[in-house]
């Protein structure tokens, strides 16, 4: 049986590239360190859920460049 474990939701008040970057490095930085699987935090998360705004999919790639 899988599932899924929500880690992280954040809310803002703008929909800039910036603001939502800020949100993923402050995530990255409260997560333990075994958050993805016993893994290093830094480790790219399997899923994102978005809205498919182009500023998220930069501010992720930016966060996490492997993650495809």
């Amino acid at each position: 049986m899988t599932g899924v474990l929500l880690l992280g939701l954040f809310i803002t008040f703008d929909k800039l590239e910036i603001t939502i970057e800020k949100a993923i490095n402050f995530l990255k930085e409260i997560l333990l360190e075994y958050a993805f699987f016993d893994y290093d935090q830094n480790v790219k998360p399997q899923t994102f859920l978005t809205d498919d705004l182009i500023a998220e999919r930069n501010a992720l790639e930016f966060c996490w460049p492997e993650l495809k």
